[in-house]
């Protein structure tokens, strides 16, 4: 089996973090989750899609180096 790995950007306009619900957009209802970004990426792991804003993706990628240092 292919392993499916991917990391890209968003091109829907309303979208949020899954990691800190910082959102692509303004709420028209005046509830504010998450602050307001620009950019989006998409985590791809298989059949698992995980939306993360700039901030969350520099996160997990200082996990994952962590983790490499291990090995």
């Amino acid at each position: 089996m292919k392993r499916s790995l991917h990391i890209r950007p968003v091109h829907e306009r309303i979208r949020s973090c899954n990691g800190c619900f910082a959102q692509t957009y303004e709420s028209s209802t005046g509830v504010k989750v998450g602050h307001r970004v620009d950019r989006l990426w998409e985590v791809v792991i298989g059949s698992m899609v995980v939306t993360l804003c700039d901030d969350c993706l520099k996160d997990l990628a200082a996990q994952i180096k962590s983790i490499e240092e291990e090995f």
